[in-house]
Parts: C-alpha cells; sequence; structure tokens
C-alpha cells in the first residue's frame, strides 16, 4: 500500500481507506497473502451503484433545469 501511495502521489491511508470501501462494497475481495483481486460480480455492483447515483443525485438536477427552461419530455430525443 505504502508503494502504490507513493507511486500515485497519494497518501497510503487513502488507497487503504479505499481498498476497504470497495471490499466492502463487494467489487474487490482479499486473498490473504496473494493479493486483492476484482469480484467477478465487480460490474454489475458498480452499475447498481451508479445507476443509483444517477437516479437519487443527478436525475432531479436534470429534471429541475427541463422544467426552468420549460423543456417538456417529448422535446428530448433518444
Amino acid at each position: 500500500m505504502r508503494d502504490y501511495g507513493i507511486q500515485l502521489g497519494v497518501n497510503p491511508n487513502t488507497i487503504m481507506r479505499s481498498y476497504e470501501t470497495m471490499t466492502a462494497a463487494g467489487i474487490i475481495y482479499n486473498k490473504r497473502g496473494i493479493g486483492y483481486f476484482i469480484s467477478p460480480e465487480a460490474k454489475d455492483i458498480v452499475l447498481k451503484q451508479m445507476r443509483e447515483e444517477f437516479l437519487e443525485k443527478e436525475l432531479p438536477e436534470v429534471v429541475k433545469k427541463m422544467k426552468l427552461l420549460g423543456i417538456g419530455i417529448e422535446e428530448i430525443k433518444f
């Protein structure tokens, strides 16, 4: 962790907290004495988190701005 932190120019404690967060979320897992590995479910977990963040934080801001600008849903092209 220390070498990785130095390589990235980041405090090693920040690296450790990041690994702990990803481990707790199930994105990575630790094989003691070998290292960290990406979980087979990592992609689904990350996409679920991103989707939730979009629906809870970003989309309400987009809707708010659409209302402010008078943009109706029918004007949006997919």
